[in-house]
């Protein structure tokens, strides 16, 4: 489970949301993933983390 904002839990009764991403933005994300996957050498269930960043 994750927690974004600690002020905010997760309670899982959260409401499901669907959002928009430009394909641009999902094609280049996309790839950058499967760059990390590629070049760290990780393997189907190894764990990782992923830090998003405010631009």
């Amino acid at each position: 489970m994750y927690e974004a904002d600690p002020a905010r839990p997760v309670t899982r009764t959260e409401p499901c949301v669907r959002s928009h991403v430009p394909a641009d933005v999902n094609s280049a994300d996309g790839t950058a993933y499967s760059n990390l996957i590629q070049n760290q050498r990780l393997i189907e269930k190894d764990p990782f983390n992923v830090t998003v960043f405010d631009a």
